[in-house]
């Protein structure tokens, strides 16, 4: 991505790499834990993953039943994207060139 930017804009575009790599992590992370979080009660959830608590037997079965589920909407996802970027072919040539000035 950054060899296709003007020197100009590296700033910009390294900026906005990052934002989005930043809002999909977070996303997956709400992900995981809202999936993980769905077989117990709301305030066990809260509990156990700010490590106050720990799962008893009887909800062991179910939390880690939501995990595996959560680990299988994230390679749903990815398989998704993927699929998508693959169809994105293109020949690098080089830097664009931006001509200052220019009516568009």
């Amino acid at each position: 991505m950054m060899a296709d930017m003007p020197q100009d804009r590296y700033g910009m575009a390294s900026g906005m790499c990052r934002t989005m790599n930043n809002m999909g992590m977070v996303g997956s992370f709400v992900v995981a834990v809202v999936a993980s979080a769905s077989a117990i009660p709301k305030e066990l959830a809260i509990e156990i993953f700010i490590g106050t608590t720990t799962l008893s037997a009887s909800l062991l079965a179910p939390f880690v039943e939501s995990t595996r589920s959560t680990f299988l909407v994230s390679a749903a996802v990815m398989g998704i994207a993927v699929t998508l970027s693959r169809g994105k072919s293109r020949v690098h040539s080089g830097p664009i060139q931006v001509e200052r000035g220019s009516a568009q």
